[in-house]
């Protein structure tokens, strides 16, 4: 997914700071939290390029919950 949107790394109207934090991610070096915060960054880089509101869809989502909830370890996938 990373190497599909690499080309933000180029743009100009990517601020430094997320330039620094995507090459993080993309280098496999991120932090966790920073991989917990992937999707934000992703959209706002996306929108900050493309200068248009950026909506995401997920669907089936709620699989894996649903599992760990009918397996036993739902508060665990919470976390």
């Amino acid at each position: 997914m990373i190497k599909v949107v690499s080309f933000l790394l180029e743009s100009e109207e990517i601020d430094e700071e997320d330039r620094k934090r995507f090459k993080l991610l993309k280098s496999g070096e991120g932090s966790k939290i920073l991989v917990i915060r992937f999707l934000s960054l992703l959209m706002r880089l996306l929108e900050n390029y493309y200068h248009k509101q950026v909506i995401l869809l997920i669907d089936e989502y709620d699989v894996p919950i649903a599992k760990a909830s009918s397996k036993g370890y739902y508060q665990q996938m919470r976390k």
